[in-house]
């Protein structure tokens, strides 16, 4: 890691960490994007290797490919399933509850007055920095 990237990372930075990680390795050369994993299964029979099934997202029709690998890594990032939890007296709240991974525009929220303390701090952090610019320019 770069000594100048700071130990807890906004996601802008943590991006451009990722992409001089896949750059210095040259990994770029074994992802592959836009592409469905259709199933990972361990095979028995091949001293516990995987085997990963996937096909192209924007051709759905295609075949499936199945390949053999020794280890599989999930990553699932923005893209899983969110989990929204609950909490006393959140049925009184008049706010609006998002999860962090609808999260697109600071603009959106930066109006509001709702409590943002159980955001993500990135986004609290992106919110912020609007609020203070609107306030600041309603004041004059």
């Amino acid at each position: 890691m770069p000594a100048d990237f700071p130990n807890y990372m906004p996601h802008s930075k943590y991006l451009e960490y990722l992409r001089l990680y896949v750059d210095h390795f040259r990994l770029e050369q074994y992802i592959r994007f836009e592409t469905e994993v259709v199933s990972v299964e361990q095979r028995q029979d091949d001293g516990g290797r995987w085997s990963l099934t996937t096909r192209k997202m924007k051709d759905f029709s295609s075949d499936a490919a199945t390949e053999i690998f020794d280890a599989v890594m999930v990553c699932t990032g923005i893209n899983s399933h969110q989990n929204m939890p609950s909490f006393d007296g959140q049925e009184e709240f008049k706010g609006q509850l998002i999860h962090s991974v609808n999260y697109r525009f600071a603009e959106v929220y930066a109006v509001r007055s709702e409590n943002l303390s159980y955001m993500d701090g990135d986004i609290t952090s992106d919110i912020m920095k609007i609020y203070h610019g609107f306030r600041m320019g309603a004041a004059k």
